[in-house]
């Protein structure tokens, strides 16, 4: 394949002559120069500093081996995920990306580092969000008030899979019901 250096996408992507472009498959060119920008965009880690780190495979730096790949796995309307096919992974690949539903690709897996409440008149107030805001109640302790927003996120998360199940990867199912 002769490969385009002249015009790099984030200085890393690149395309190629072959059956998709950026003319004929937009929808594929957006998801996957969204995902470059992610990884290697000049601003992207001051804006976003979670997303230091994140890389994209070698196969993927060509947008015609992306764009294969898309074709034989995107759904309409779902999210490209990272996260949960593989937890905690920071690479974009054929081996650790899906498809997922954007209710699902919004939950954060790592519940260690949720939060989940304010201070309020020397109390902890929890929060939680599913579809809409619910009021936990009011704690003593920090620990007891992050551990009532760390159950419920769980089982936020878990009804979210019961709802997916048919129509998502079961690695991605089984990560988040065992999360």
């Amino acid at each position: 394949m002769e490969r385009n250096t002249t015009k790099l996408v984030c200085g890393v992507g690149y395309q190629t002559k072959g059956q998709y472009s950026k003319k004929n498959a937009p929808k594929i060119y957006t998801v996957w120069s969204a995902m470059l920008y992610r990884c290697y965009g000049k601003n992207a880690r001051i804006m976003y500093p979670t997303w230091s780190g994140f890389t994209v495979c070698d196969e993927w730096l060509c947008f015609q081996n992306f764009a294969l790949w898309f074709v034989d796995n995107y759904v309409e309307g779902f999210h490209l995920d990272k996260d949960w096919k593989v937890l905690g992974s920071k690479v974009y690949s054929p081996e650790t990306c899906c498809f997922i539903p954007a209710e699902i690709n919004t939950c954060k897996g790592d519940l260690s580092k949720s939060k989940g409440y304010t201070i309020v008149n020397g109390r902890y107030a929890v929060m939680g969000m599913s579809d809409k805001a619910h009021h936990l109640g009011t704690y003593k302790t920090e620990e007891e008030a992050r551990q009532v927003f760390v159950n419920f996120k769980r089982d936020v998360i878990r009804q979210k899979a019961e709802k997916w199940k048919s129509q998502i990867p079961k690695e991605v199912y089984n990560n988040l019901i065992n999360i």
